[in-house]
């Protein structure tokens, strides 16, 4: 008894998981391998490959449980793993749970049993638990190294790691051997890796160590080579990526000492005397150390040899540097004594001990050897800046004594009065002083050649009169545009304003521009752009002042939109009306045309409207409708549309039929035969055919006429109905009937 209720209870627990498998009670395992759903069975055994059939196929009803992918639904457990599905790891349980439980549909339990039962166990264990039938295996080969870059190991034994994996199952064990570029940068563990059936997919980590080497060699790159071997042709054939590692230096470099001596006091002359100092360092460089030398003003002084070099044989010997005075490069000029600099450059070497290190710079004296002349005078009259200045466009004037050879005029000109060469003494009357403010004169004297200083004087000139005040407006209302091709009207002002005021505008308009008078208005017609109009009025000492006004006119953008039938071409049976339709933007007029030419649509067209819309009926030809118009602005605006117009099929079915049962009465071509002598025309029932009269100008009559008394070929009459009456009468009506 307690046998029975474990398996009942069994039965009821593995039931979750398997509900819903089921198979043919006979126990037969039958069908061929699919790959429905998504799997694969390219690596599973032949009792594998028939379980993996009766898994997919929807009358067994497996994975509408249980997940196409053994995954697991809302209906049925996961069978893809141990932990869900703990008694998915033993053969023979599990065979013997399926023989109890699994149904097919309709679920009727214990229907799969024997090979059934066998075959769908031998497939979840190898396909879902084994993995070898999981989506995609085998298919696309590779073998993944992640990172592949930007590793950094260190000489303190710093570490960094990378990952390896397989990208699909393989057939056989792949074999995946690491080794250092450089064993004295960095090593590797494990050297190999070996990946099999079961861990295929499972990344394996690579760690990479740091090798202290006790030399000063700065980050040193290295590699870890990877290589693969495998019975699997597939990754046999790989070559999987290596990683690149930096592995940064941990020795300090001792610190570099350059030695300038001495750094100040130095003096030149401008004979061209001379001055030394020395450069030595104070430490053993791993590389040559270049320093530059310069001259921070060589008009003043200048430096020699313009760079110096140390080895690692003659670092601790100090080189001499010569510092030599220059004169005045020009005339001679009394510039006292003048302080420059030797400047020394940064150094240059691949020792970073020294790589970039500044020794200090060099400070010299030039002592002048020129005598300068003396100004013993130089005055204004009136003085200024002792009273009230001088009048605007007044004058003054200059009064100077020296005991130099020549003197030339500077500083302010005076409207080009004051300028070049004067006498060493002398007197001028400078006029017409417009520049208001502080005007600084100055006079510089020569004596044997050497330039003296300079001298100046000060002249106040007062303020030249205020510009005119102009105002210049529109009638536009403010945050209002004008219409296209409206009228402004100007007003202006002005006080102080003398003769004319002169008019401009941007765009140019022909009635604004040239002169205005001083006060005034005037109306501009016929505005189709934004325009700014400008007006300048002057002082009575022409001062100007400028003002502006803009007019925003309405933006004008002549457009049109065409259709037919609500799109740009239309496909018709001839004879069919189409509906033209239009809307125009700011057109003053359309013309209508068409090729070939239509009645229907030629001539002027209405343009002013939001919207037209027009019907171009019995449409016989493919036809493109064209419309032609001019906008508001002049500019022109084409736009057509197509129609195509095909035969109507009906007619050949028709001409089919009235060959086959017509013809012979009424002739081939509806010309007449013996047996109805009268052709086939709008006429043709007026002569006694039917009582009544015509029949052949109207459809729907002639479909009646033709369903009662038109006779099939072996003469039964009222056989031709329905569709062969219509598409009879089409024909008739198309071909013959029409004047």
């Amino acid at each position: 008894m307690n046998g029975i209720l474990k398996s009942i209870a069994l039965v009821a627990v593995v039931s979750f998981f398997l509900s819903a498998c089921g198979g043919e009670s006979s126990g037969d395992s039958s069908g061929t391998m699919s790959t429905g759903g998504g799997l694969s069975g390219a690596l599973l055994s032949d009792a594998g490959q028939r379980g993996l059939a009766i898994f997919q196929d929807s009358q067994y009803g497996c994975m509408s449980c249980h997940g196409a992918l053994g995954q697991g639904t809302n209906s049925g457990g996961a069978l893809d793993n141990l932990a869900d599905c703990s008694s998915c790891g033993d053969l023979a349980t599990l065979i013997n749970i399926n023989e109890l439980t699994m149904p097919d549909d309709p679920y009727q339990p214990s229907s799969c049993v024997g090979a059934c039962a066998s075959d769908v166990s031998q497939f979840i264990i190898e396909g879902l638990i084994q993995g070898k039938a999981l989506p995609g295996a085998n298919n696309n080969p590779a073998i993944i190294v992640n990172p592949t870059s930007g590793l950094v190991t260190s000489e303190a034994g710093g570490t960094a790691s990378f990952t390896v994996a397989l990208n699909s199952l393989p057939t056989d064990n792949v074999d995946i051997t690491l080794t250092s570029s450089n064993t004295a940068e960095g090593t590797v563990a494990p050297t190999a890796l070996t990946f099999t059936t079961a861990n295929w997919n499972q990344p394996q980590t690579v760690m990479v160590t740091g090798v202290d080497d006790a030399v000063l060699d700065g980050d040193v790159a290295y590699t870890i080579v990877t290589t693969a071997a495998s019975v699997d042709a597939d990754y046999a054939a790989i070559d999987p990526a290596d990683v690149s590692v930096t592995n940064t230096d941990d020795e300090v470099p001792p610190p570099g000492v350059i030695t300038v001596n001495p750094t100040s006091g130095l003096v030149t002359t401008e004979d061209g005397g001379t001055a030394t100092f020395t450069i030595v360092l104070g430490t053993q460089p791993s590389a040559n150390v270049s320093i530059g030398l310069t001259s921070s003003n060589a008009a003043e002084g200048t430096v020699s040899p313009a760079s110096v070099v140390f080895t690692n044989a003659n670092y601790n010997v100090a080189q001499t540097i010569t510092v030599t005075g220059v004169d005045d490069a020009a005339a001679p000029a009394v510039d006292g004594n003048i302080a420059y600099s030797i400047v020394t450059a940064a150094a240059v070497s691949a020792d970073p001990s020294y790589s970039g290190l500044n020794a200090s710079d060099v400070s010299v004296t030039n002592n002048d050897n020129d005598v300068q002349p003396v100004i013993a005078q130089f005055t204004a009259d009136p003085v200024s800046n002792a009273g009230a200045p001088i009048p605007y466009a007044g004058m003054v004037t200059l009064n100077w004594m020296s005991d130099g050879d020549s003197c030339t005029a500077g500083g302010a000109n005076a409207g080009g009065q004051w300028t070049g060469a004067v006498l060493a003494s002398g007197m001028q009357t400078l006029t017409n002083l417009t520049t208001s403010g502080v005007n600084t004169f100055t006079l510089t004297c020569t004596k044997g050649g050497i330039d003296s200083a300079i001298s100046t004087v000060d002249v106040t000139v007062a303020a030249a009169p205020g510009a005119p005040v102009v105002t210049l407006t529109s009638d536009q209302a403010a945050g209002t545009m004008l219409a296209y091709n409206g009228t402004a009207t100007l007003t202006w002002t002005s006080t102080g304003a003398v003769g004319t005021c002169t008019a401009s505008a941007t765009p140019a308009n022909a009635a604004w521009t040239g002169a205005k008078a001083l006060n005034g208005n005037e109306a501009i017609n016929n505005l189709t752009v934004d325009t700014t109009f400008n007006l300048t009025c002057v002082n009575a000492i022409g001062t100007p002042t400028t003002v502006s006004t803009t007019v925003d006119v309405v933006d004008v953008n002549p457009a049109l939109t065409f259709t037919v039938n609500g799109a740009a071409s239309a496909t018709i049976i001839k004879g069919d009306s189409v509906t033209l339709a239009w809307n125009p933007t700011d057109l003053a007029s359309c013309t209508a045309s068409a090729v070939p030419a239509n009645a229907a649509w030629t001539g002027a067209k209405g343009a002013t409207l939001a919207t037209y819309n027009e019907v171009i009926a019995n449409v016989q030809d493919s036809t493109t409708f064209t419309l032609t118009c001019t906008g508001i602005n002049g500019a022109n605006v084409v736009q057509s549309v197509t129609v195509t117009a095909n035969p109507d099929p009906d007619l050949a079915l028709g001409q089919t039929a009235y060959n086959l049962q017509c013809a012979v009465c009424h002739g081939a071509a509806g010309e007449g035969s013996l047996l109805f002598a009268t052709p086939i025309g709008p006429n043709m029932c007026a002569n006694n055919v039917v009582p009544g009269g015509e029949v052949c100008s109207d459809q729907a009559t002639l479909e009646a006429y033709l369903a009662t008394y038109m006779p099939t070929i072996i003469g039964v009459p009222t056989d031709c109905v329905d569709d062969c009456a219509t598409n009879t009468a089409k024909y008739i009506l198309n071909n013959f009937s029409i004047d």
